[in-house]
């Protein structure tokens, strides 16, 4: 450990990487920060976590929020970098989809939005760019839902599991509360999507419904109570979301969950990103795993919009 002259930087050694730590930001002494990143060290190990959404979650839920961005901040400068799209947004926008990308946000919008069509806020996985996930869910903006990609410091859900609240606080009046909205997420963004619904959702009664791709709710955010729509979505070679996950952490899940299997499809081709270390490998075509998937995603969404028998005589949602 060295510290800086002006005492600010801290330069910890772990397996032969140096890891520099802004720590006076967080509000924490070092001892206390010190003693966050031992107990994640001794759950999961720096980028190997972070391509395996069950050890980073082992990792974090022990971790104060504070503790988890400070650690979450190590790993990126440790070098794990964020997987990025294999091809530009512009070529995965089908015709009529128009893109708006914003410090917060990528939204989706197809030709025609009717003002009753469910909208999506999707949180991507750790450490994949959200632009990567375009091609999957610009066709679902095509089909009129609108669709909005969080984006997340260091592309990572954890640091900032709140982005729905924020989103929604900051779009149009109108459609914000008139609108019904689904979040989503793929593996860890999935993760913190349904601890948003287990802990804030109340406060935004438009928010009906959660789109899981490869992922689970955390332990201590179950949502077997949960009176909202939930869709959960796995894949037959997903190797970092197996079979053997979905089986322990149904219990977390409502009744009515609707749960399906893509057959061939891998935890990766939930985006648009490549291989991802840990895997399986995928056995059917990419086109085919997105095409399913958003043929799912689209059902979900046309189910839980709202009909004319869901508007009070002011307009609202009841």
């Amino acid at each position: 450990m060295q510290r800086s002259a002006s005492g600010q930087e801290v330069v910890i050694t772990n397996n032969g990487i140096s890891v520099a730590l802004l720590w006076p930001l967080s509000g924490e002494s070092l001892e206390e920060i010190f003693s966050a990143a031992r107990q994640a060290r001794a759950r999961a190990r720096l980028c190997v976590t972070l391509d395996d959404p069950r050890r980073y979650l082992c990792a974090v839920k022990h971790l104060r929020l504070r503790h988890a961005m400070i650690i979450a901040a190590a790993l990126a400068a440790a070098g794990c970098a964020s997987y990025p799209p294999l091809s530009p947004v512009s070529e995965a926008l089908p015709a009529g989809v128009t893109v708006t990308d914003t410090r917060r946000m990528i939204e989706l919008r197809g030709p025609v939005t009717p003002p009753d069509a469910a909208g999506l806020i999707f949180y991507p996985g750790g450490l994949v760019e959200p632009e990567a996930y375009v091609s999957l869910l610009a066709p679902v903006a095509q089909a009129g839902f609108p669709v909005i990609i969080a984006k997340m410091p260091l592309d990572l859900a954890v640091t900032a599991p709140n982005r729905a609240a924020d989103l929604l606080d900051g779009y149009p009046a109108g459609e914000s509360v008139t609108r019904l909205w689904a979040l989503g997420g793929h593996s860890l963004g999935g993760a913190m999507a349904a601890r948003f619904i287990a802990r804030r959702a109340d406060s935004y009664p438009t928010v009906r419904g959660l789109i899981l791709l490869g992922a689970y709710p955390p332990e201590s955010d179950s949502l077997a109570r949960t009176g909202r729509s939930v869709l959960s979505i796995w894949a037959s070679e997903d190797g970092l979301a197996t079979e053997q996950d979905r089986e322990k952490t149904l219990r977390l899940l409502p009744g009515h969950a609707r749960i399906e299997i893509i057959d061939g499809g891998n935890h990766a081709g939930f985006g648009e990103y490549g291989p991802q270390r840990g895997d399986g490998e995928r056995l059917i075509p990419l086109e085919q795993q997105h095409a399913e998937v958003q043929q799912l995603i689209i059902r979900f969404l046309d189910d839980m919009g709202c009909r004319s028998d869901c508007r009070a005589p002011d307009g609202l949602i009841n």
